[in-house]
């Protein structure tokens, strides 16, 4: 094999030319990470009860969730945390098993007990676990209503910024639910005979859509729904209480109904001022680098549209771990770039042959664009695991480039020195 590319110099020149080529093309469409793309053996399922205590979580939710998890196969162990209003479980698996294929049983086994859980647990949220996984940038919105901008975020912004190629999802801090509160008066409910059961029964009564069957004709049919959920602050104040003794008044005559906010559990604070920030979460085979700058480019338009809804509103990118990646990526490979420099330099003030020095110069950084071919083709990202791999194999090929040239030189000198006998 050596001799064919000795003696067929051209085809061995085709033959590299090809590999490098392939490297050049293939090295712009590898993602740029910090760190490696793993995938953790955990899947995690968050419940939320809403003024339950954690001894009710603990045993209406968590431990049949617990039960129903453990048939899940190869799973290794099962952790829980349970809180007020909340619970957390963790499911950890066998290294090695598909945690997409683990994630959708655990999210049947959870979804077939929902006639066992109570009727006010809200729907649970199961997701893998990757510790590793960070925002890709963090954007400010300043001079905005907590409660208003919140709702925009949701239902019109979140759905541009995830249309970006590359980007998964968007996650809000600092922003307020809207809440209707009903403050009562003690006093006039005594004068009513009205009780706090009496309220709440007569608003969830009302406030519902339930489907009422439907109309047959000759020719068609129409699906008939009640719709009875409020639809304005007013309809709730003008509901009609009805006492256990029969007495009929509205709400508003009792307490007073307002428009407002949820309270604060937790919050955003950018510079001593109230924010509200939007953390953008890269998708797995998302570039951070590309991500970046495609948002970058759109952020005038998103801030546009915003100032639409909110004219003093501002949008600031305060984070961008894209940054680090590029500086991190950059920095790597200008030392690997001086490596290759260094080795050529080296060559050449020891073995004052400039055309073994040529051919070290060009072999090397051939070989290690050729390697970018394979990364790619591999499913392998640029990171700094894999920029560490490819530092460590440069000094490898420096060692075996400084052996065969000089065992080429010698053999060069050996066979001169007979021609010089034999004359």
């Amino acid at each position: 094999m050596l001799k064919f590319f000795i003696r067929k110099p051209v085809t061995t020149i085709m033959f590299v030319l090809f590999f490098v080529v392939l490297g050049i093309v293939s090295f712009p469409k590898m993602n740029i990470e910090r760190t490696p793309s793993v995938e953790f053996p955990y899947v995690t399922a968050t419940f939320v009860y809403p003024g339950a205590s954690s001894e009710e979580i603990e045993t209406q939710v968590v431990k049949r969730a617990e039960n129903a998890m453990s048939e899940v196969s190869a799973v290794k162990k099962i952790t829980s945390q349970v809180y007020e209003n909340s619970a957390f479980i963790m499911a950890e698996f066998n290294l090695g098993v598909n945690v997409d294929d683990k994630a959708n049983e655990v999210k049947a086994k959870i979804d077939g007990l929902a006639n066992d859980f109570p009727d006010d647990l809200k729907q649970p949220v199961i997701a893998k676990l990757n510790p590793l996984q960070t925002p890709v940038l963090d954007i400010v919105i300043h001079n905005a209503n907590p409660r208003d901008v919140e709702k925009y975020i949701n239902d019109t912004l979140s759905n541009k910024v995830t249309a970006i190629k590359g980007i998964a999802s968007v996650t809000t801090f600092g922003g307020r639910q809207r809440a209707v509160r009903i403050a009562m008066d003690p006093d006039l409910m005594a004068a009513r005979g009205a009780t706090i059961t009496d309220i709440v029964s007569a608003i969830a009564m009302r406030n519902l859509n339930v489907p009422g069957g439907k109309i047959e004709t000759d020719t068609n049919s129409e699906n008939v729904r009640f719709v009875g959920e409020f639809q304005s602050i007013d309809e709730i104040a003008n509901q009609e209480i009805t006492t256990v003794e029969g007495e009929t008044f509205k709400l508003s005559d009792i307490a007073s109904v307002t428009d407002s906010m949820r309270d604060i559990e937790k919050g955003a604070i950018y510079n001593g001022e109230n924010v509200v920030i939007m953390s953008i979460v890269k998708a797995s085979d998302g570039n951070a680098i590309k991500i970046s700058e495609a948002l970058r480019k759109k952020l005038p338009e998103f801030e546009a549209d915003l100032k639409s809804h909110f004219p003093d509103a501002t949008m600031e990118i305060v984070s961008d771990s894209s940054t680090y990646v590029s500086e991190d990526t950059a920095s790597t490979i200008t030392g690997i770039i001086l490596g290759v420099i260094f080795t050529v330099l080296v060559l050449l003030a020891f073995t004052r042959n400039w055309r073994s020095t040529v051919i070290a110069g060009i072999v090397i950084p051939a070989s290690l664009l050729s390697g970018f071919f394979l990364m790619n083709t591999s499913g392998f990202t640029i990171n700094s695991m894999t920029l560490l791999a490819y530092a460590t194999a440069l000094g490898t090929l420096v060692s075996n480039a400084i052996i065969l040239i000089e065992s080429a030189l010698n053999e060069l000198r050996t066979e001169h020195k007979k021609l010089q006998y034999l004359c």
